[in-house]
């Protein structure tokens, strides 16, 4: 009977504990461990088809937001920024292999590019609260508050209602200065959880894979020449160069394009600088062989072969550096 009688009074206190909140079951808190979990916050969102989540919560004049990406290498997203990337108040923030979490309050200067320095640097503080990550496979969480008016000038005021206007970003690897791979722009609905959306195209992996295939051919143009020269080693000389030749042009243009859709900073790693040699190189090694194909005079032919034999070595050799080069900049091999 004593046991009896002790569960019904812990059964009447839930009871009377449930009609006193009126059947509510409170939301699960939010704790900043660095992992995000289902009903934590209140709203979310997502770009990029999924591959780019935020989540976020407003407790009276702080903010707890959490962003899940689909990355191995830094994650940033800015708020309210003006034109293209100028005046975002951002956060910035990768986790490394071993699990240490770094996060930043930056802000960026320019329109385009990675001239985002920390407040710190600018004179500002850093106005971040918490700051915990994680790293699970190949997606990175980053988690965050700050309040919502923190008075540094480099921190936008959030709204606690309305629309906020946000950028984003994600790259291949921990180094927050090198192109990201893939950025975009909308709005975050704060009190409601809606989201716009505005994704930049990518178009490096199509210039990556029209580069290799162009020099693949460039190489098969040079092997007709020191492969024992058979019956129609010239015509297959002549087919696979022209070949290549057109295959690299389209990748340089639809690298200008990636560029030009992504930050519209030309030339800013060494990766491009070798890039365009390779292709000035690819095109004089096109010319003189044509210009050696229409001579009439054998002994200018002559004259003209060697140096179309050797520009086509350092071609390979400049495009070989430009491929390197390029998987050291998509972040591919660091």
């Amino acid at each position: 009977m004593h046991r009896t009688g002790n569960r019904f009074l812990i059964l009447l206190c839930l009871t009377l504990l449930l009609a006193v909140g009126g059947g509510a079951i409170p939301a699960l808190a939010i704790t900043a461990d660095g992992v995000q979990q289902p009903g934590e916050y209140t709203h979310e969102t997502a770009f990029a088809g999924g591959d780019f989540r935020v989540y976020w919560e407003i407790e009276g004049d702080t903010l707890n937001m959490a962003l899940v990406v689909r990355s191995a290498g830094w994650v940033a997203i800015g708020f309210s920024p003006t034109v293209k990337m100028k005046d975002a108040d951002m956060v910035i923030g990768w986790v490394t292999r071993e699990g240490a979490v770094t996060i930043l309050d930056a802000y960026s200067l320019a329109e385009t590019g990675s001239n985002h320095p920390a407040d710190t640097d600018l004179g500002g503080s850093d106005d971040l609260l918490t700051k915990t990550g994680s790293r699970p496979l190949v997606w990175t969480t980053l988690e965050f508050s700050r309040k919502l008016s923190t008075g540094d000038r480099y921190d936008a005021v959030i709204p606690a209602e309305g629309n906020l206007p946000v950028i984003w970003a994600y790259g291949a690897n921990d180094n927050w200065g090198n192109v990201h791979l893939v950025r975009g722009s909308g709005t975050l609905a704060m009190a409601g959880g809606t989201s716009s959306e505005r994704t930049a195209p990518v178009l490096w992996p199509y210039h990556a894979i029209l580069m290799a295939i162009g020099f693949l051919l460039a190489l098969l143009a040079v092997a007709q020449i020191f492969g024992g020269k058979g019956k129609g080693w010239f015509t297959r000389h002549r087919t696979f160069g022209l070949a290549g030749g057109g295959v690299l042009i389209i990748g340089l243009i639809l690298g200008i394009l990636n560029v030009q859709l992504s930050n519209g900073i030309h030339l800013r790693v060494p990766h491009t600088w070798v890039g365009l040699a390779a292709i000035l190189f690819t095109l004089a090694v096109l010319w003189l062989g044509l210009r050696w194909l229409g001579l009439r005079d054998a002994a200018r032919k002559k004259t003209l072969r060697p140096f179309h034999l050797w520009l086509a070595r350092l071609d390979a050799l400049l495009i070989i550096a430009a491929i390197v080069l390029g998987l050291f900049a998509a972040g591919i091999l660091s």
